[in-house]
C-alpha cells in the first residue's frame, strides 16, 4: 500500500510506517506528521 500526499508544496509517495524527510516543513527529528492531503491511496490489490 502506499499514497501520495502533498506536503510543503511537493507531492510525495509514502507507505506505512516509513521514514520520511519532507523539506520547507517546521518539525522536531522523529516528529510525527499527520495530513490531510491525500491526493491517492494505492492498496496491494488493486
Amino acid at each position: 500500500m502506499y499514497a501520495i500526499i502533498q506536503a510543503g508544496g511537493r507531492q510525495h509517495r509514502v507507505t506505512p510506517g516509513e521514514v520520511v524527510r519532507l523539506d520547507r516543513m517546521q518539525s522536531e527529528k522523529g516528529a510525527t506528521f499527520e495530513t490531510d492531503q491525500v491526493l491517492l491511496l494505492q492498496t496491494d490489490d488493486g
